[in-house]
């Protein structure tokens, strides 16, 4: 089950040429390194694009939210991953 978050929070990224890369992110005083991007898209939210990250850290899937306008980060939402 997933839980919406949507706080703020900070993002350590690479720019290469053509792409924005999250590395790591910091939610509630913790450093999350992220182990790997599995998805992102872009949508429109009025006049703002916003680019979506789904990555991996710690065990659980995170969705982070870029605000190509105002340059700011969101922890939209958390999915725990299963494990067996």
């Amino acid at each position: 089950m997933d839980t919406a978050i949507d706080e703020r929070i900070d993002v350590g990224v690479v720019f290469t040429k053509s792409k924005l890369i999250p590395k790591f992110f910091c939610w509630r005083g913790r450093a999350f390194h992220i182990q790997e991007v599995t998805l992102t898209h872009k949508v429109r939210q009025g006049n703002v694009p916003w680019y979506f990250f789904s990555v991996v850290s710690r065990g659980s899937l995170y969705r982070l939210g870029f605000d190509s306008v105002s340059f700011s980060w969101i922890l939209d939402r958390v999915v725990p991953m299963e494990t067996t």
